[in-house]
């Protein structure tokens, strides 16, 4: 699943993304972000870091999964 947004004229895009992978007998859960364009450095410290997040969404999805 990606979440993608940004400005007009590509001036500043940002990408979040989720992704299942089969990994052996289980599966490996990806996420992360990934911000480009001219204004990146002007917009760096108006992104919210959501690393606390999304490793809370990774710990839930993997109790979720392991309880079913």
């Amino acid at each position: 699943m990606l979440w993608v947004g940004g400005l007009p004229f590509g001036l500043f895009n940002g990408v979040r993304y989720f992704f299942v992978h089969p990994n052996g007998t289980g599966s490996k859960f990806t996420t992360g972000e990934d911000f480009r364009g001219p204004l990146l450095k002007l917009m760096n410290g108006m992104v919210p870091d959501l690393q606390a997040s999304f490793e809370k969404l990774a710990a839930n999805l993997k109790a979720e999964v392991e309880r079913s």
